[in-house]
């Protein structure tokens, strides 16, 4: 249990949407399922191309998930974590100015 169940407003599925991060279209379904604008969102995600650039572009902040042997590079001014346990701390970071 990482205590984020309360924080999660819902699950978008990709082949269900007919589109894949980092297209926009996912991201938009999401924030609708949400009820929230763009800048009020938080996108966390292990890919700093389909996760964070994906939802930079659809105006998001993100948090990069960067397991042991991570992906990439971390794109500038992008918090990392290691665990899905240290995201609460993260979220202030969605309604924060860019």
């Amino acid at each position: 249990e990482t205590g984020l169940a309360p924080l999660v407003d819902g699950v978008v599925a990709s082949a269900e949407l007919g589109a894949a991060k980092p297209d926009r279209a996912i991201f938009a379904r999401a924030l609708e399922l949400a009820g929230v604008p763009a800048e009020a969102a938080l996108h966390v995600g292990d890919s700093p191309r389909e996760d964070v650039e994906g939802a930079r572009a659809a105006g998001l902040r993100a948090v990069l998930l960067v397991r042991a042997g991570g992906r990439g590079a971390v794109p500038a001014g992008v918090p990392t974590i290691a665990s899905l346990s240290e995201l609460p701390a993260h979220c202030a970071y969605a309604s924060s100015a860019p």
